[in-house]
Protein backbone atom coordinates (compact mmCIF):
# COMPACT_ATOMS: atom_id res chain seq x y z
CA UNK A 1 0.00 0.00 0.00
CA UNK A 2 1.28 3.57 -0.94
CA UNK A 3 -0.22 6.69 0.68
CA UNK A 4 0.00 10.20 0.50
CA UNK A 5 -2.86 12.55 2.47
CA UNK A 6 -1.99 16.29 2.27
CA UNK A 7 -3.78 19.79 3.53
CA UNK A 8 -3.59 23.23 1.60
CA UNK A 9 -4.80 25.62 3.80
CA UNK A 10 -6.72 27.81 0.83
CA UNK A 11 -7.51 31.37 3.37
CA UNK A 12 -4.50 32.60 5.55
CA UNK A 13 -4.59 32.56 8.73
CA UNK A 14 -7.55 29.56 9.03
CA UNK A 15 -7.86 25.84 10.52
CA UNK A 16 -9.62 24.65 7.42
CA UNK A 17 -8.41 22.94 4.36
CA UNK A 18 -8.77 21.65 0.82
CA UNK A 19 -7.53 17.90 1.65
CA UNK A 20 -6.18 15.33 -0.93
CA UNK A 21 -5.19 11.85 0.05
CA UNK A 22 -4.61 9.09 -2.39
CA UNK A 23 -3.76 5.31 -1.43
CA UNK A 24 -3.64 2.38 -3.72
CA UNK A 25 -2.92 -0.95 -3.26
CA UNK A 26 -1.74 -3.59 -6.25
CA UNK A 27 -1.52 -6.81 -7.23
CA UNK A 28 -3.47 -7.98 -3.98
CA UNK A 29 -6.44 -10.92 -3.46
CA UNK A 30 -9.40 -8.39 -5.23
CA UNK A 31 -7.35 -6.56 -7.58
CA UNK A 32 -5.27 -3.33 -8.21
CA UNK A 33 -6.82 -0.27 -6.81
CA UNK A 34 -6.15 3.67 -6.66
CA UNK A 35 -8.44 5.40 -4.08
CA UNK A 36 -8.37 9.37 -4.54
CA UNK A 37 -10.40 11.83 -1.86
CA UNK A 38 -10.84 15.00 -2.54
CA UNK A 39 -12.36 16.99 0.38
CA UNK A 40 -12.41 19.57 3.07
CA UNK A 41 -10.27 19.01 6.07
CA UNK A 42 -9.81 20.75 9.87
CA UNK A 43 -6.03 21.56 11.53
CA UNK A 44 -7.35 23.73 14.63
CA UNK A 45 -7.61 20.66 17.05
CA UNK A 46 -4.14 20.41 18.36
CA UNK A 47 -2.67 20.87 21.36
CA UNK A 48 1.01 20.70 22.88
CA UNK A 49 0.77 16.41 23.25
CA UNK A 50 -1.53 15.32 20.38
CA UNK A 51 -4.43 16.58 17.61
CA UNK A 52 -6.83 15.50 15.84
CA UNK A 53 -7.58 16.48 11.62
CA UNK A 54 -11.05 15.45 10.67
CA UNK A 55 -11.97 15.63 7.05
CA UNK A 56 -14.91 14.79 4.70
CA UNK A 57 -14.47 14.03 1.19
CA UNK A 58 -15.60 12.94 -2.16
CA UNK A 59 -14.39 9.46 -3.27
CA UNK A 60 -13.32 8.65 -6.88
CA UNK A 61 -11.86 4.77 -7.48
CA UNK A 62 -9.87 3.39 -10.27
CA UNK A 63 -10.34 0.28 -9.49
CA UNK A 64 -9.78 -2.86 -12.06
CA UNK A 65 -13.16 -4.67 -10.93
CA UNK A 66 -15.77 -5.44 -13.00
CA UNK A 67 -19.11 -6.59 -12.05
CA UNK A 68 -21.17 -8.99 -14.28
CA UNK A 69 -24.37 -6.83 -13.32
CA UNK A 70 -23.38 -3.58 -12.59
CA UNK A 71 -20.43 -3.17 -15.06
CA UNK A 72 -17.20 -0.99 -13.59
CA UNK A 73 -16.56 -0.03 -10.54
CA UNK A 74 -13.88 2.50 -11.29
CA UNK A 75 -15.41 6.45 -11.05
CA UNK A 76 -17.16 7.97 -8.12
CA UNK A 77 -17.77 6.23 -5.35
CA UNK A 78 -19.78 8.13 -2.66
CA UNK A 79 -18.10 9.96 0.19
CA UNK A 80 -15.80 9.68 3.06
CA UNK A 81 -15.50 10.84 6.73
CA UNK A 82 -11.94 10.50 7.93
CA UNK A 83 -9.88 11.45 10.67
CA UNK A 84 -5.95 10.95 11.92
CA UNK A 85 -5.21 11.23 15.54
CA UNK A 86 -2.44 11.26 17.96
CA UNK A 87 -1.00 11.65 21.88
CA UNK A 88 2.28 11.83 22.58
CA UNK A 89 2.97 11.28 25.90
CA UNK A 90 5.71 10.51 28.76
CA UNK A 91 5.48 7.07 31.09
CA UNK A 92 8.97 5.60 33.10
CA UNK A 93 11.07 8.14 31.43
CA UNK A 94 9.93 7.15 28.21
CA UNK A 95 8.39 8.42 25.13
CA UNK A 96 5.19 7.12 23.89
CA UNK A 97 2.52 7.64 20.87
CA UNK A 98 -1.29 6.29 20.49
CA UNK A 99 -2.29 7.22 17.05
CA UNK A 100 -5.70 6.22 15.08
CA UNK A 101 -6.65 6.68 11.46
CA UNK A 102 -10.54 5.96 10.46
CA UNK A 103 -12.18 6.48 7.56
CA UNK A 104 -16.11 5.41 7.34
CA UNK A 105 -16.91 5.23 3.28
CA UNK A 106 -20.49 6.21 2.21
CA UNK A 107 -23.08 5.56 -0.81
CA UNK A 108 -20.30 3.30 -2.91
CA UNK A 109 -21.40 3.03 -6.19
CA UNK A 110 -23.12 -0.69 -7.03
CA UNK A 111 -20.23 -2.28 -8.56
CA UNK A 112 -17.47 -1.61 -5.55
CA UNK A 113 -21.07 -2.27 -3.13
CA UNK A 114 -20.91 -6.08 -4.69
CA UNK A 115 -17.31 -6.61 -4.53
CA UNK A 116 -16.07 -5.36 -0.86
CA UNK A 117 -19.88 -6.30 0.57
CA UNK A 118 -21.85 -3.46 1.27
CA UNK A 119 -22.93 0.41 0.46
CA UNK A 120 -20.59 1.57 3.30
CA UNK A 121 -17.09 0.66 4.64
CA UNK A 122 -15.15 1.08 7.23
CA UNK A 123 -10.94 1.23 7.65
CA UNK A 124 -8.79 2.15 10.37
CA UNK A 125 -5.95 1.09 12.79
CA UNK A 126 -5.29 2.04 16.17
CA UNK A 127 -1.45 2.28 17.01
CA UNK A 128 0.71 1.99 19.82
CA UNK A 129 4.73 3.49 19.62
CA UNK A 130 7.51 3.80 21.42
CA UNK A 131 10.43 5.91 20.76
CA UNK A 132 12.97 3.83 22.70
CA UNK A 133 15.89 5.18 21.16
CA UNK A 134 16.30 8.92 19.59
CA UNK A 135 15.67 7.85 16.18
CA UNK A 136 14.29 4.24 17.07
CA UNK A 137 11.04 2.93 17.33
CA UNK A 138 8.66 0.01 17.87
CA UNK A 139 5.06 -0.17 17.25
CA UNK A 140 1.85 -2.70 17.52
CA UNK A 141 -1.37 -1.94 15.43
CA UNK A 142 -4.63 -3.05 15.74
CA UNK A 143 -5.97 -2.88 12.05
CA UNK A 144 -9.72 -3.08 11.73
CA UNK A 145 -11.67 -3.22 8.67
CA UNK A 146 -15.78 -3.67 7.86
CA UNK A 147 -16.62 -4.66 4.06
CA UNK A 148 -13.04 -3.18 2.75
CA UNK A 149 -9.88 -5.14 1.81
CA UNK A 150 -12.28 -7.82 -0.37
CA UNK A 151 -13.76 -9.06 2.76
CA UNK A 152 -17.69 -8.88 3.63
CA UNK A 153 -18.44 -8.35 7.19
CA UNK A 154 -15.67 -7.65 10.37
CA UNK A 155 -12.06 -8.75 9.78
CA UNK A 156 -8.98 -7.56 11.75
CA UNK A 157 -4.92 -8.10 12.18
CA UNK A 158 -2.16 -6.89 14.13
CA UNK A 159 1.04 -5.08 12.96
CA UNK A 160 4.47 -5.36 14.40
CA UNK A 161 7.36 -2.59 13.05
CA UNK A 162 10.50 -1.72 14.17
CA UNK A 163 11.31 1.93 12.43
CA UNK A 164 13.91 4.29 12.10
CA UNK A 165 13.29 7.99 11.93
CA UNK A 166 15.37 9.52 9.11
Amino acid sequence: VTQFLGHYRVVEGSNFTAMMKLYMSMENKFGDELNMMYGVGYLGLTSPSGFIKPYFAVHNLSNDYTSKKYGQATGFNGYVLGWVAAYNFDMFNEKFVISNWNEVEMDRNDAYAEQQGGTTGLNGAVTFTWKFMPRWTASVSYRYFNNKLGYDGYGDRMNYLIGFEF
